[in-house]
């Protein structure tokens, strides 16, 4: 009898026993009975003899895959960083959609010297062309043979299908890639870089390289690089990225370069598409992954680098249990591995900067374009001294028609979309807001209707004020829809393209906006901050950033470094040269300032003493405990018992901070109250939390994020 500690499928933080009478393996997934219910689980340990004083329920099944050692390691520090419920965490490492063992398949695919002599493989050879099932062979030889047929298509010697799933398989079917410039010789930069990486790549051993290049300074090249030597040494390769839909180019270099051997993953996705991507992750197909967080959780064999491009944006925070941060996840991995570990921005976030700087990561410069590229001239325009209500202040204006008439191309943008931020009442100034969130509903000029941005709500706009029967509704505020609508007022709109959530909604018109501008047949994009990510247009000679101060209202200790990075991404559109004007009322901004001229170095400094004098990260670690509920009351009563309980466990490590109403206090409907917790000390505020209940009671109602990418 072989006994097993199983972490299960459901929303609970402890692990459970159970027993089997056929052997069971650490990474083995199964199928356990928990109460009534079946439901699966992976096995994390394994032990001969049980001395508990309760009765031990048996394994049902032992499912037809099993887990890699380093990926249960890293379930188990997700588990303990990040404080989710198992649930939460296994989702992430199993195979999408049902797992059933009668669908396997196997049959042999070539006859090699090197097979190895055994009943299975003799018996699969007199089977020839037809394929077996799985569950036969478990009858014919046992459990025993589950290692050598995993061992057999890591070699390429046998095929595996699944049949008659609840998720059907579908291959992935790429579209035909361009022709695309791909450079053979590094440059001086590169080089250096190249030399300072490769000998990790070739020989393994954990260190993380933190890459701060300049827009246009051939970083994905260098990932290709680095891709192309560990895969010539049978190792595979992670190339994170925020979001695949908005990083379009990046896919598509790494997909012509390794052809099918690369997998490219995202949302867009059907369910039996990523079930035909994991399995041929899982049975060695596929050797390299492009994707945004989740597909790190791909069963790649042998990995051997992992790299995270734009490793400053927030998309690589989940925003639901549990919470993780894939940049983060992606360094603790590497250290599993003992791999490299890749990390590339233009702007770094400060976290990562500061651990370069203190030499926890080694940091790489790369000051210089690559040859034809060239750094654009950078304008502010304090529009205090506008003389006009345009939203386009001359400068812009005169700009962008000089830009369209010589035949170049234009990108302006501005991180609002809809036509105004609200409708607002000339006469009371009632202002219509979210009936289930604390915010102003945006108003879409296209359809006449006002928007929620944050739970969906719409309504059509009311011909009066529902406050005092005014008809004086005014639009307030600016959005892309409105800068679109101005634009047409001096081009034609055949010439203009709009890229935001709104425009972006169905399936592949990330990629069609993509395609119509690459090849010229829009002059002018429009667009929020998918334009910022990933995009390399050769005919973009100007940029506009319409009001540089959107995010300085946030209330977020990142607020500044949000707005510094949004500025310096989206001047670095303008590749060869050219001119960027950022329109602002905050000329005097650090940065506003520091990112119109690029100078990182001195945002990273000033904005760093501004962290230590108000104890936000890097030096400090932050985590927020929130409460919700449909009644304020209720919320705040949770809440402060909450508070209560960890006052009470706290040796003094930990400051808590609250209870308190979150910045948007209302979302679709429930009332949020936050405790934020803070600490010096790595995992003193997990050690707390453990201390406590409230891990166990976290769920729809409430939740534990540490480390938040927004305070909002």
């Amino acid at each position: 009898m072989t006994y097993a500690e199983i972490a299960v499928a459901l929303n609970i933080q402890t692990t459970l026993t159970y027993s089997s009478g056929e052997p069971l393996e650490v990474g083995n997934l199964v199928l356990v009975e928990v109460g009534k219910r079946k439901v699966k689980g992976v096995v994390l340990r394994t032990f001969d003899k049980f001395e508990g004083d309760f009765e031990v329920k048996p394994v049902i099944e032992i499912l037809p895959y099993s887990l890699k050692e380093h990926h249960i390691e890293l379930m188990k520090w997700m588990h303990f960083y990040y404080l989710g419920g198992w649930d939460s965490i296994l989702r992430l490492f199993m195979p999408p959609g049902e797992i059933r063992r009668e669908t396997l398949r196997v049959r042999l695919k070539r006859v090699s010297d090197s097979m190895p002599d055994s009943k299975l493989v003799e018996y699969l050879i007199s089977r020839g062309n037809r394929w077996t099932a799985v569950s036969t062979l478990m009858k014919k030889f046992g459990r025993g043979f589950r290692k050598e047929l995993i061992s057999l298509a890591e070699s390429g010697l046998i095929q595996i299908k699944e049949l008659k799933r609840s998720v059907r398989e579908k291959e992935v079917i790429y579209e035909e890639v361009e022709e695309l410039f791909i450079p053979s010789n590094p440059t001086r930069e590169q080089k250096r870089a190249l030399d300072l990486i490769n000998p990790y790549v070739d020989r393994g051993g954990f260190k993380t390289f933190l890459i701060h290049g300049v827009t246009g300074s051939g970083k994905t090249a260098l990932y290709l690089w680095l891709a192309s030597r560990a895969i010539k040494d049978g190792k595979g390769v992670y190339i994170l990225v925020p979001e695949i839909a908005l990083s379009h180019q990046v896919s598509r270099y790494f997909q012509k370069v390794f052809g099918p051997s690369a997998g490219i993953y995202h949302s867009n996705l059907t369910p039996g598409e990523r079930r035909w991507l994991w399995n041929r992750a899982y049975y060695g197909e596929l050797k390299l992954i492009v994707g945004p967080r989740s597909s790190l959780f791909i069963p790649l064999q042998n990995p051997g680098l992992i790299v995270v491009d734009e490793e400053h944006d927030t998309s690589y925070k989940e925003e639901r249990a549990p919470f993780y941060n894939a940049r983060d996840v992606a360094v603790i991995f590497g250290k599993i591995l003992n791999i490299p570990v890749v990390l590339g921005s233009a702007t770094p976030s400060l976290e990562s900067y500061y651990n370069a700087v203190i030499g926890k990561y080694q940091l790489i410069k790369l000051k210089k374009r690559v040859s034809g590229y060239q750094m654009p001239r950078v304008e502010i325009v304090d529009m205090r001294e506008e003389k006009t209500d345009s939203i386009l202040s001359i400068k812009m204006l005169e700009e962008l028609k000089k830009t369209v008439t010589s035949g170049r191309q234009a990108i302006l943008f501005l991180n609002r979309r809809g036509f105004s931020h609200h409708i607002q009442c000339a006469d009371c100034g009632h202002i219509e807001k979210c009936p289930h969130c604390s915010v102003s509903l945006v108003y879409h000029r296209s359809n006449g209707h006002l928007k929620c941005h944050i739970c969906g709500y719409t309504r059509k706009v009311p011909d009066r004020c529902p406050s005092c029967g005014s008809y004086r509704l005014k639009p307030v505020g600016i959005g892309t829809e409105r800068v679109e609508e101005e634009i047409g007022r001096f081009f034609p709109q055949e010439l203009i393209v709009r890229m935001d959530l709104d425009t972006t909604r169905r399936k592949g018109s990330h990629a069609r906006i993509f395609k119509d501008f690459l090849h010229g047949k829009k002059r002018i994009m429009i667009g929020t901050q998918m334009v910022t990510k990933g995009f390399d247009f050769p005919g973009v000679s100007f940029v506009g950033i319409i009001l540089a101060d959107t995010t300085l209202a946030i209330p977020d200790f990142r607020a500044e470094e949000f707005t510094f990075q949004l500025i310096n991404q989206v001047s670095g559109r303008s590749r060869k040269g050219g001119k960027v004007i950022v329109q602002t009322y905050s000329p005097e901004d650090l940065a506003i300032k520091s990112g119109t001229l690029g100078d990182y170095e001195r945002f990273f400094r000033e904005e760093l003493e501004n962290r230590k004098a108000f104890g936000y990260p890097p030096f400090v670690r932050i985590a927020i405990l929130e409460v919700r509920s449909k009644s304020r009351r209720s919320a705040i009563r949770q809440a402060t018992k909450f508070a209560d309980i960890l006052e009470e466990n706290n040796d003094g490590s930990v400051e808590i901070v609250g209870p308190a109403p979150a910045p948007l206090e209302k979302v679709m409907g429930y009332y949020r109250i936050r405790i934020l917790l803070k600490s010096q000390k790595p995992y003193a505020i997990q050690n707390l939390l453990k201390k406590t209940s409230i891990p166990s009671a976290a769920g729809k109602n409430v939740t534990i994020n540490v480390d938040p990418a927004s305070f909002v």
